[in-house]
C-alpha cells in the first residue's frame, strides 16, 4: 500500500519542471460531462449515465451504462480495482471492478442518510458521505458501520454550506463550497477553511489542492497555507484539468489532450 504515498510525490515532483518539459502525447475527439483517471494513468469519460474506460494510451478498455439511475452524479477513482458511482438523485452508489463490472450496490437511505449531498470513498474500502438534511459528515466502514459523524458544519464554519465536491487523501478530508475549501483531519474533524478566488475545479493529491483560477493551475498546500502556479504551456480557461502519474489530462472543446510532465 505503500505507492499510494509515493505515486502522489511523482506528480507533484514533476511540477517543478519546465513548462517545456510537458509534451502533448496524443489527442482524441470526446464528448464528455467530466472526466477523471486513477492512479495508473486510466482515464474515465462520463457522458450521462455511461462511463467509458482508457488505458493510459488512450486506448478503450470498456465501458458501463445502468440507465435505470439516470445520469451519473460522481465518481470516486482513488481505488482503480474498486470504483464508486454515485446516483444523487435516488441515494445509490454502485462500485465497479477495474473492468467496470458492477461488483454491489449500497442505498444510502439504509444507512439513514436521506439527503445526501456527497460522497467519496475511504481508506480500506470505506465511505464518507455529507448530508443535507443535517449538515453532517458520516463515515462508514468497509462493512457499512458508523464509524463517527461530524458536528453540525453550519456551527463550524458559522454559515450555511453547499458543497460540491469532495475528496480524500493520505492525510485530510476536503469539501468545496463555492470558493471556499473546508478542510478536515481524516476523523471528520473541522481544521480550517481556506479562501480560492475565482476558482474552478479541483484535485486532492497528498498535501496539495490543485485548482484552476483566472486562466491557470494553482497548487495549494494545505499544511503550510502557501499556493503556488504550476506553471503550463496553455490556459486552462473553459478546460478540465485532471493529473496521474506523469500525466496531465486536458478535456477542452471536445477535445481528450494527454501530456507528459
Amino acid at each position: 500500500m505503500k505507492f499510494l504515498i509515493i505515486i502522489p510525490l511523482i506528480i507533484i515532483s514533476s511540477f517543478s519542471k519546465a513548462q517545456d518539459s510537458i509534451v502533448k502525447l496524443f489527442s482524441l475527439p470526446m464528448e464528455a460531462d467530466f472526466i477523471s483517471t486513477d492512479i495508473l494513468g486510466n482515464i474515465y469519460i462520463i457522458k450521462g449515465s455511461e462511463l467509458i474506460k482508457l488505458n493510459n494510451k488512450g486506448q478503450l478498455c470498456c465501458s458501463f451504462s445502468n440507465r435505470n439511475y439516470g445520469a451519473i452524479t460522481s465518481i470516486d477513482t482513488r481505488d482503480p480495482l474498486r470504483l464508486l458511482l454515485f446516483y444523487k438523485p435516488f441515494g445509490i452508489i454502485l462500485y465497479l471492478d477495474n473492468k467496470l463490472a458492477e461488483q454491489s450496490k449500497t442505498e444510502l437511505n439504509d444507512l439513514n442518510i436521506y439527503d445526501p449531498l456527497l460522497v467519496c470513498s475511504s481508506e480500506i474500502q470505506g465511505l464518507w458521505v455529507y448530508d443535507n438534511a443535517t449538515s453532517r459528515l458520516y463515515r462508514f466502514n468497509s462493512q457499512l458501520q458508523s464509524i463517527n459523524s461530524s458536528n453540525d458544519l453550519r456551527h463550524d464554519v458559522s454559515q450555511n454550506i453547499n458543497p460540491d465536491l469532495m475528496s480524500e487523501s493520505d492525510y485530510w478530508l476536503v469539501m468545496r463550497d463555492k470558493e471556499n475549501l473546508m478542510v478536515f483531519d481524516k476523523m471528520g474533524n473541522y481544521y480550517k477553511s481556506i479562501r480560492l478566488n475565482n476558482a474552478l475545479g479541483g484535485q486532492l493529491i497528498h498535501d496539495d489542492w490543485l485548482y484552476c483560477s483566472n486562466e491557470k493551475l494553482f497548487r495549494l498546500n494545505l499544511r503550510s497555507g502557501v499556493t503556488t502556479e504550476v506553471t503550463l504551456p496553455f490556459s486552462t480557461l473553459n478546460a478540465s484539468i485532471v493529473l496521474a502519474p506523469q500525466r496531465l489530462i486536458r478535456f477542452f472543446d471536445k477535445m481528450l489532450e494527454v501530456y507528459s510532465l
